[in-house]
């Protein structure tokens, strides 16, 4: 029974992204009149007890980009919509293959400076992230060439905050940990970012 319920979710993933494909692409063609491209990307939404921690810094030093986002860790930026139903596909093999891992969040790092931005260096530990990159970009050295992060100052809001935020944050111990148990497509609309679908990770974990 339990299988079967797993290949019931697997069915309705596949059948929302299917259905959020063919509204993009539906709504494509006014984009194109237009030229208008919003930016749509995979990301990983920290859901669990370190998000409280995150968000307190992000809505402190951010309150604008807090608001059009909730932390997360971005996994492929800028989708274009002709790519759009690869990994679509790739996605639901991933949601019924890929078990839930873990990162570890911190120290506070910059950008090159406190105006270019703050962030939250993110280590790997179970190695699950760049695991989805290499199953969504097929160059592999392509898929590696990343520095996985949690943003919390962006860039924008950076040259007005950076300093008195980098003042607090430089000699932070921070560490969090934080279990990634599932992928959103995200489009970015006026209001902010939308969640189009969201790919449960249901795969069997390692046995350790």
């Amino acid at each position: 029974m339990e299988n079967s319920g797993i290949s019931i979710q697997h069915s309705e993933v596949r059948y929302n992204l299917l259905i959020m494909i063919a509204a993009i692409f539906s709504k494509g063609k006014s984009e194109r009149a237009s030229e208008v491209q919003p930016c749509r990307q995979l990301s990983l939404f920290i859901t669990d007890g370190a998000r409280g921690s995150i968000e307190a810094l992000r809505q402190r030093y951010d309150p604008a980009s807090a608001a059009r986002i909730a932390a997360h860790v971005t996994l492929l930026y800028d989708i274009a919509p002709a790519d759009l139903p690869g990994i679509a596909e790739a996605l639901t093999v991933i949601g019924q293959e890929v078990a839930p891992f873990r990162l570890q969040l911190g120290p506070a790092a910059l950008w090159e400076a406190p105006e270019h931005g703050i962030y939250l260096a993110v280590a790997d530990v179970d190695g699950g992230f760049f695991a989805l990159r290499q199953r969504l970009i097929a160059d592999r050295a392509e898929a590696e060439r990343i520095k996985p992060h949690v943003t919390l100052l962006h860039g924008r809001s950076a040259a007005s905050q950076g300093a008195r935020a980098w003042q607090a944050l430089r000699h932070s111990q921070m560490r969090l940990a934080t279990r990634i148990d599932h992928i959103a497509l995200i489009e970015e609309a006026a209001e902010g970012w939308q969640i189009l679908v969201t790919v449960p990770l249901q795969g069997a974990s390692d046995p350790a």
